[in-house]
């Protein structure tokens, strides 16, 4: 019977190891004293082998009570005398103490069974309470040695009756009586010590329950703070960057916008060149916030991964056809190994090409201008398409070293570097994040002024319906220059992106009309049903993009007027978003006049759409 109950307040724990104490000392004092009136009578009855237990019993309860009562001084000589390992803490003397204790009174109560006429009797009672009081002075370790020593002694009682029979009660004829009645009263009584104890010991735990549960409440209610204030910090966080994203691109679509306005026009060589480095720059500052964007939405674990249908020799041919006619083109020799004639795969195209064009970027600035090997290789394995993209340069090398940390967000390989080569140290740890997340690899090797090797490794599936082949660009162009009487709204507020918005359009021939606000542009529709297009965008005055779509949409004659979305949101969700309002497709500021080009086309001349970074998936 397990007396002592465990608890994980240690406050709790010092009140319950006092009162076991106490509980112990208590119950072999009494054992003590009860075996003096059982000795007593044993030495005037002349029953030697009952008055020497007794003896021996009455020794041993009081040297337990003793060494309980001052364990450290009793410790040193009991560890002494039994070989055993002194500690200061009185534990080994309690323990020892205590089971010899325990093993006296079970010894003395086989000892009185067998001497007052065995099993059948009074006195044998003694012998299963035994665990009763082992489990009181000592717990549930104790206990258990005690359950051992009543059934040994249980055994041994049995034995002798077995072969020798029925032992003969020595007790004289006229003392039976008291005798079973002292052995009642003082199992009665140690019964009952057992029982208060026990019942105390549930108190104290019941009370420890309720003070560990307020504790535990007091965290939860805590944690549930803390995790509250977690998920508004952010849910803050998110909408700075929403804002911040927004304010940002609507003045860069500004920049590049006049910039890409002027590209088309008649200029001078000179004009050119200018117009050249400002839209590279502007692009630069661009991709600059997009990977801090990027790097946000990682670490709220925001960045989703799509699968959609793409054809992915297309898109190496768009990185090879790019790279080499960018102004500071670098010496590339692009190879493609196609062996199972792979095409149409399902992935995320968009984080394909933008892994790919960080590890090329990065190839070029540190190339020094020395050739850079690309190698693409596309092969069917274990029911899926593998696909690897390797580029070696031959540029400055990277220590050892600086290898583990070299996919760490804002890591250059020194400081030296930086200011040599520039960059933010964001393109690589942005790429190894999306490749984990597509369930690739992206590995390196290098060596210090021999170069480096970049191998992008990642699983592709088979695209479960494969599009018609799409026009080409030529196609496209003459397509969207022919002027078929088109009317367009342009739904905007700001007058610099009306501006913008108008210059991509002029090339196009396109009768346009300007609203200022979602509102005006519901009162637009509704009163001239000649538009074929609407560029919305999101966020204006008096009515916004969204509301102002789901209105028109109400509207059972407009269901199918194609509703562009051209707006400055461009976080993860904002693209659903207005798909979700009844948008026809979307296109994010600043705007790219090629992408414009190409969703007018699908639009307008209902031709198949052209793959493009966040265009529809038709």
């Amino acid at each position: 019977m397990a007396i002592i109950l465990s608890s994980p307040n240690a406050e709790f724990q010092s009140t319950q190891d006092d009162i076991n104490k106490y509980t112990a000392i208590v119950t072999l004092w009494t054992v003590a004293i009860a075996c003096v009136i059982f000795c007593f009578r044993a030495w005037q009855w002349d029953i030697p082998l009952r008055f020497f237990s007794n003896i021996n019993c009455i020794f041993f309860c009081s040297l337990g009570a003793l060494v309980l009562m001052n364990p450290a001084s009793t410790e040193k000589l009991l560890t002494t005398g039994l070989q055993l390992n002194h500690r200061p803490d009185g534990k080994q003397a309690r323990k020892w103490s205590l089971l010899m204790a325990l093993l006296a009174m079970s010894i003395t109560a086989a000892i009185g069974a067998y001497t007052s006429g065995g099993l059948s009797t009074q006195a044998a009672n003694w012998v299963l309470i035994l665990p009763l009081v082992g489990g009181l002075i000592g717990g549930l370790k104790i206990a258990y040695f005690t359950i051992g020593f009543s059934l040994a002694s249980c055994f041994t009682l049995y034995l002798l009756e077995y072969y020798f029979g029925q032992p003969t009660d020595l007790t004289p004829p006229q003392f039976v009586t008291s005798q079973q009645q002292l052995h009642q009263s003082a199992q009665f009584i140690v019964i009952s010590m057992v029982s208060l104890s026990f019942l105390r010991q549930v108190k104290k735990s019941q009370q420890s329950l309720i003070k560990n549960l307020h504790q535990l409440k007091a965290e939860v209610n805590a944690r549930s703070l803390a995790e509250a204030s977690a998920e508004q910090s952010n849910r803050a966080k998110s909408q700075f960057l929403a804002n911040m994203s927004h304010e940002i691109r609507t003045p860069m679509n500004g920049v590049l916008g006049v910039l890409n306005i002027l590209s088309r026009q008649p200029l001078s060589v000179d004009q050119q060149k200018h117009v050249n480095i400002g839209l590279t720059s502007s692009k630069n500052l661009l991709s600059l916030i997009n990977d801090i964007l990027d790097v946000s939405k990682i670490e709220a674990g925001k960045l989703q991964i799509e699968f959609i249908n793409f054809d992915i020799l297309q898109l190496l041919d768009d990185v090879t056809h790019h790279w080499q006619n960018r102004p500071d083109k670098a010496l590339m020799i692009f190879r493609i190994s196609n062996p199972d004639n792979i095409q149409w795969v399902s992935g995320d195209p968009v984080r394909i090409r933008q892994v790919i064009d960080n590890l090329l970027s990065n190839a070029i600035k540190f190339c020094a201008s020395k050739p850079i090997n690309i190698s693409a290789r596309l092969e069917y394995q274990h029911k899926n398409y593998l696909f690897q993209y390797e580029v070696h340069d031959a540029g400055i090398g990277i220590p050892a070293n600086k290898l583990d940390a070299l996919f760490e967000p804002f890591t250059q390989v020194e400081a030296s570097t930086t200011r040599q080569f520039g960059g933010t140290g964001l393109g690589l740890a942005i790429s190894n994040n999306l490749m984990q997340l597509m369930q690739g690899t992206l590995n390196v090797k290098s060596t210090i002024n021999v170069g480096s090797t970049f191998t992008l490794t990642m699983p592709l599936t088979t695209a479960t319906n494969q599009p018609e082949t799409l026009p080409d660009a030529a196609t496209i162009q003459t397509k969207i220059t022919t002027p078929q009487n088109i009317k367009i709204l342009l739904v905007e507020d700001n007058q610099i992106n009306v501006e913008i918005a108008l210059g991509l359009l002029e090339p196009h021939a396109f009768e346009i009309e300007i609203a200022r606000n979602g509102r005006l542009a519901v009162d637009q529709v509704f009163n001239n049903d000649s538009y074929q297009l609407v560029l919305m965008d999101c966020q204006m005055p008096v009515m916004d993009g969204y509301q102002a779509t789901k209105t028109i949409r109400a509207n059972p004659l407009y269901k199918s007027l194609p509703i562009i979305a051209m707006t400055a949101n461009a976080m993860l969700g904002d693209r659903e978003k207005c798909l979700q309002a009844g948008m026809s497709d979307y296109l994010s500021k600043p705007i790219d006049p090629d992408l414009l080009d190409q969703k007018l086309s699908h639009w307008l001349g209902n031709q198949p759409m052209a793959l493009t970074p966040d265009g529809p998936k038709s």
